[in-house]
Formats: structure tokens, C-alpha cells, sequence
């Protein structure tokens, strides 16, 4: 630092103060970017900053989605998030009958703060329904400065104050393209006329338009502020991996599950071919799509850690999704063999270390960690 200064003070003598202007300005950008990516000083942001300007929005026009949502509230609510919370839901929904739709949808109002906004779903004019598009309408919610829509649950309180823009996205680092796609994995908008205008438009006219990643991204590729997906944006997928490069930035940076979960603001169920965890995947997929384990090149010790990690990620949605939604939202075994399976899996989430790094992933400092309940209930 004090080599730095010693620089920019001899620009300044010796130097064009023409020059001089270019690189202070230059640094002063620079560190509006940086202030604005990771909050400042973290000790006066919860007082600067007026929440109920802002909300977090989630959307479900069927009941699997409807589940996680309610899901998805109460680790906002459990988080500490301060930003309101809102449903978008098909008006037919009525929160006072006795059917799951109702029973859920009280749920997140009474117990999660969830405000509940019912809604038509649209029908672009060229015929085209992608449920996907209904978040698109958050760009009309002008009554809030800064709307963020997450596909997972998490506490990113700290992204409000990101400089203004009509929209912020990571991109899809997982991507092998020229040029990556930024994702609506979450977003934050800030809700206009002009820009919802704009986003209706693009809808009903680009009949190639098959989601909402694409009509966002034909739109805002070149002026969206991109949040960095390191650690906004891990991919459950990523522990199943064999090359690291794409996340960590680099082929020569080190690839630790351990660290990387820890550090982790936002994690996203992808794991092709194995299905969301919502769906059932068969148990010879699972077996087969689990990561591997590694051989510790320094010890020479079998190293499972990836493996135990991602088996607690499935394991622990599952048990969330029956205690907050029911039983009836869990996919079901079908068969004697994958009840043999599962139960030979039991044995993974009691190796020493995994429990307590899961437990301190979600306890620990950090503000997010999605999808994993705060605790591990063995099934005997």
C-alpha cells in the first residue's frame, strides 16, 4: 500500500495532470464498485439501509413449486432477511380453503410474513405459456426499489445495495461458451414502467423465446451488472466435478469441499441426469451420479468429503420438504432394492467431520446456506 502511494504522489509531480485526473478517477471507480459489490463498512449497512424498499420474490403456479417457495420463506424467515417477502400465485389459489394450495399458502403467511399477491397468469399473443416468465413480472413491482427473485432461499440482504440498474445476474459459469449466458438462478431487478414494458414486449414478440433466461439475457447480456457467481453462485453439481477451473477462475487453484462450502453464499440444486430434488431419481442413477471419492495425494487416505456433502444436500432437502409441506411432497421409494441403497448411505452422514461441517455451514457466520436443514435426523 505505501509503494502505491509513493507511485500515484510521483505521478503527481512528475506527470500530466491530465494523467493524473485519469488514474484518480479511475481508482475512485474502482472502489465505488468494490463498495458497492460488498456492502462497505458491514457495520452501519443494516441501518442505512430501508428494507421495506425492498423484497424477495418467489412464484409457483403448480403445487410441487408451491412447496418450495414455502420452503424457500422459511429460510428467509429463518436467515433473518430482512426485505419483504412476496408470493406470486395463480388467483384461483384461495389461502382460506381446507386443499394443500390453501394450507400452504397460509402457511407462509401466518408463520413466514409472506405477503401473498395473487395474480392472472399471462398468455403471451404468440401462444407460447412458460410458466418460467411469470417472475418476469416482478419488473412491474414499482412499489419496492429492489425486488430479488432466488430459485433458492437465502439471506443476500447485502445485494440491495448494489448501484442502480434495471438488473443484476450472475452468469453461468458451468457454461463451456464463448461468451457465458448470464442466469435467472436469482436476480435483482429494480422494478420500472419502462423496463416491464420493455420485458412484455420482447415476450410477445420473440416467438424463439422458450424461457425467461432468454428473453433476459437477449435483453440485458451487455448492461446487466454481473454479481460474481464466487460466492454467489455454487452449483450442487460443481461436487460432483471432476475439472474445477470454470468455478474457482483458475486450472491452478485449489479445489477444497470443505472451503468452498463454508464460503458459499448461495447453493443450486443441478445435477444432471440426476433430477431436482422434488422428483425422484432412481437409486441406480443416484449411485451412479454420486461423486467419487478421492485419493489424498499427501496422506494417501481415501477422501469422500465430496461425496458425504452432496449426499447430505439430497438427504436434508428431503427432510425439510416432508417437515415443512408434508409427507406427500417427498418422492417415495419404489422398490426393496433402493431401500437397500439408501440405508448402505446411512452410514455416510455419521463419518467424523460431516455432520459438524454441515451444521456449521448453516450456523456459522455466514448469512445463506439453502436447502440444508440445520440439523441431521438419522433415520433408524
Amino acid at each position: 500500500m505505501i509503494k502505491s502511494q509513493r507511485n500515484l504522489a510521483f505521478c503527481s509531480r512528475s506527470g500530466s495532470p491530465i494523467l493524473w485526473a485519469i488514474a484518480m478517477l479511475a481508482l475512485y471507480w474502482i472502489l465505488l464498485v468494490l463498495t458497492s459489490l460488498y456492502g462497505g463498512n458491514s457495520t452501519s449497512r443494516p441501518t442505512d439501509i430501508d428494507f421495506s424498499q425492498y423484497a424477495v420474490v418467489q412464484y409457483a403456479t403448480n403445487q410441487p413449486d408451491l412447496c418450495s417457495a414455502v420452503m424457500q420463506f422459511e429460510s428467509h424467515d429463518r436467515l433473518g432477511s430482512q426485505a419483504d417477502r412476496v408470493f406470486l400465485y395463480p388467483s384461483h389459489w384461495d389461502p382460506a380453503s381446507d386443499s394443500t394450495e390453501g394450507r400452504l399458502l397460509l402457511k407462509a403467511q401466518t408463520e413466514y410474513h409472506v405477503k401473498l399477491l395473487p395474480i392472472e397468469v399471462q398468455i403471451p399473443s404468440n401462444g407460447r405459456r412458460t410458466e418460467s416468465l411469470t417472475k418476469l413480472l416482478m419488473f412491474n413491482m414499482t412499489q419496492y426499489d429492489r425486488v430479488l427473485f432466488l430459485d433458492s432461499a437465502g439471506n443476500l440482504d447485502e445485494l440491495y445495495s448494489l448501484l442502480g440498474s434495471p438488473i443484476a445476474m450472475p452468469r453461468a459459469y458451468w457454461l463451456d461458451s464463448g461468451y457465458p449466458k448470464l442466469t435467472s438462478s436469482f436476480m435483482l431487478v429494480q422494478p420500472s414502467e419502462i423496463e416491464f414494458n420493455r420485458v412484455w414486449k420482447a415476450i410477445q414478440q420473440d416467438g424463439n423465446a422458450e424461457s425467461d433466461t432468454n428473453i433476459l439475457n437477449n435483453l440485458y447480456r451487455d448492461s446487466a451488472i454481473v454479481i460474481p457467481h464466487r460466492p454467489y453462485l455454487l452449483l450442487t453439481g460443481e461436487f460432483r466435478a471432476k475439472n474445477h477451473a470454470s468455478y474457482l477462475g483458475s486450472p491452478h487453484a485449489t479445489w477444497d469441499p470443505d472451503v468452498i462450502l463454508q464460503d458459499a453464499k448461495y447453493l443450486h440444486f443441478s445435477d444432471g441426469p440426476v433430477a431436482k430434488p422434488w422428483n425422484k431419481t432412481p437409486a441406480a442413477v443416484m449411485e451412479k451420479e454420486q461423486p467419487d471419492c478421492d485419493i489424498d495425494t499427501e496422506t494417501g487416505a481415501l477422501d469422500c468429503r465430496a461425496r458425504d456433502l452432496w449426499l447430505g444436500f439430497h438427504k436434508n432437502f428431503a427432510e425439510r420438504r416432508e417437515m415443512i409441506c408434508g409427507a406427500e411432497f417427498v418422492p417415495q421409494l419404489d422398490g426393496e432394492a433402493e431401500g437397500v441403497w439408501i440405508a448402505s448411505q446411512k452410514h455416510n452422514l455419521s463419518l467424523p467431520g460431516t455432520r459438524k461441517l454441515i451444521d456449521q455451514a448453516i450456523e456459522g457466520p455466514r448469512h445463506a446456506m439453502l436447502w440444508i436443514h440445520n440439523r441431521i435426523r438419522r433415520r433408524e
